[in-house]
């Protein structure tokens, strides 16, 4: 039996839905939209009857109607219009109302994904949620393609520069990867078995993004996905360079991009850089006060010290290394130290089939607790290094490490885009579809992170307060009139915080 159903949504508003029972199980047939008020329910009840019984003959038994008034009203338009608005105003204000009008195909699809990350073929879904006219997937991706050839994406990219550089927030850039998977049976060019941290088998590409210290996108680039992390970098920057003829850049990255020769050439292209080095490579003997139980040395002692880097005598470089001691992390890399131990020993004893871990050492054919190791390691815990080419006179250590601790904006930005980038093209097998979704979530996350920068409040959560305000049309005997929602205190805090 298919009915008109009312139920309350997490957000407080009172959603009305077309549902049918099958089986026991009541399955939403359609979504007619959230009521925050009794007109707003009232207009979205009528417009489910209207739905409903569409087409069902009416019986004409000439009597009198009741409430010709009421019957005579009907919703033209529920629309998202603060929500809308607050989404044209990241549009322009980031320059891209240059590029595509905030009207078009292109910026709406944009819009859809910010949302709701998703495919395609769902951003009509998604506009028609938010009461924009509904498009058709096709169009969606013709808009997408031609969006994005070199011209486009790098048109997008000096925008975000260019306001990066206007609130001065592009001193240093920071950089990192992630890998994206395809469901797919062969490999080709780009789609390639590598390295993957969530151990998948599946082709996948590593994708390298560069933002600025605020986390705001500033590069995106994809590569083979047997590709070396650490390789991707200099590429990424040297594109980076190329298209805004940079200078005086310092770049920051995490360990998994430290070698010789990515700091050689950082150097080469003009560039300074904070890497986070790996303490378990570093010089063994260091001028560091050790002590078993962490307690002697103050929390958040600096060390400063050289590492010699490169592959033989003739090619090594000095570097500086800052380090810094933590009891947080002196805890956490005994705990850490102490379960590898026991899986360690677990392995020398047999009590274990895992034959690779840490501090086991094989020699022909036999297992061994590798104590000379263990003892530099555990030297080691609570200490972190950084790597840098920036003389001590240009920037102290302290500076050093709170420049690092910065890294988690380009971590808390690819946390944004990896819901994003899981709504990814699973099956498609063109080079340029991949791309051109990157650079599609490229853009997305640029309005994103505008927003949650300027707000304070998360994406989700900002769309949790502005989607459900809806500006009402209805259509009277005497023409459409259109009741504007009620602002709410957090939608009007964030339209505060925005000067809206």
């Amino acid at each position: 039996m298919v009915r008109i159903r009312k139920v309350r949504t997490a957000s407080g508003a009172t959603a009305v839905q077309i549902v049918r029972d099958v089986h026991r199980r009541t399955v939403v047939d359609y979504h007619v939209g959230s009521a925050h008020n009794e007109i707003e329910l009232h207009a979205l009840l009528k417009k489910a009857r209207d739905l409903l019984y569409a087409d069902q003959l009416e019986l004409d038994l000439e009597l009198p109607v009741a409430g010709d008034t009421e019957d005579s009203l009907t919703v033209e338009s529920m629309t998202a219009r603060v929500l809308l608005d607050v989404f044209a105003c990241a549009w322009s204000t980031l320059g891209f109302d240059a590029i595509y009008p905030v009207d078009s195909v292109f910026a709406r699809t944009v819009f859809a994904r910010v949302v709701q990350p998703s495919s395609k073929s769902q951003v009509p879904m998604v506009l028609q949620r938010l009461g924009l006219p509904a498009v058709h997937r096709n169009t969606v991706s013709a808009a997408v393609k031609t969006a994005f050839d070199e011209d486009k994406y790098s048109a997008f990219s000096r925008a975000c520069f260019d306001f990066s550089l206007a609130r001065g927030t592009v001193a240093w850039v920071l950089y990192d990867v992630t890998t994206l998977y395809f469901e797919a049976d062969r490999e080709d060019d780009l789609r390639k078995v590598g390295y993957s941290k969530e151990r998948r088998i599946d082709p996948q590409v590593v994708v390298g993004l560069l933002v600025d210290s605020r986390g705001l996108p500033l590069e995106i680039s994809c590569f083979e996905g047997n590709k070396a992390e650490a390789l991707t970098m200099i590429d990424v920057l040297n594109s980076f360079r190329r298209r805004h003829n940079v200078e005086n850049i310092i770049v920051v990255a995490d360990a998994g991009m430290i070698s010789a020769d990515n700091c050689n050439h950082l150097e080469a292209l003009g560039f300074q850089f904070i890497i986070g080095a790996r303490m378990s490579k570093a010089p063994y003997k260091m001028d560091m006060p050790i002590n078993e139980t962490g307690h002697a040395i103050d929390d958040g002692h600096i060390v400063e010290s050289t590492k010699t880097m490169g592959p033989s005598t003739t090619h090594r470089t000095t570097r500086r290394m800052v380090c810094q001691y933590s009891h947080k992390r002196f805890a956490n890399d005994k705990h850490t130290l102490a379960k590898q131990r026991q899986r360690a020993e677990e392995i020398v004893t047999g009590t274990r089939k895992q034959k690779r871990a840490r501090f086991v050492t094989h020699t022909s054919g036999h297992s061994e607790f590798n104590t000379d190791d263990f003892e530099k390691a555990s030297q080691l815990a609570g200490w972190k290094g950084y790597i840098t080419n920036i003389s001590a006179e240009d920037m102290s250590g302290e500076q050093i490490i709170a420049t690092y601790h910065d890294l988690y904006e380009v971590e808390r930005s690819f946390r944004m885009a990896k819901s994003d980038l899981q709504a990814r093209p699973m099956y498609v097998r063109k080079e340029d579809s991949i791309r051109a979704h990157l650079n599609l979530v490229f853009v997305a996350l640029a309005v994103a992170r505008f927003l949650q920068d300027l707000t304070g409040f998360s994406r989700q959560k900002i769309i949790n307060i502005l989607e459900p305000l809806r500006d009402v049309t209805i259509n009277t005997p005497h023409g459409p009139i259109t009741i504007p929602t009620k602002i709410t205190p957090e939608a009007q805090e964030i339209l505060n915080k925005m000067s809206y």
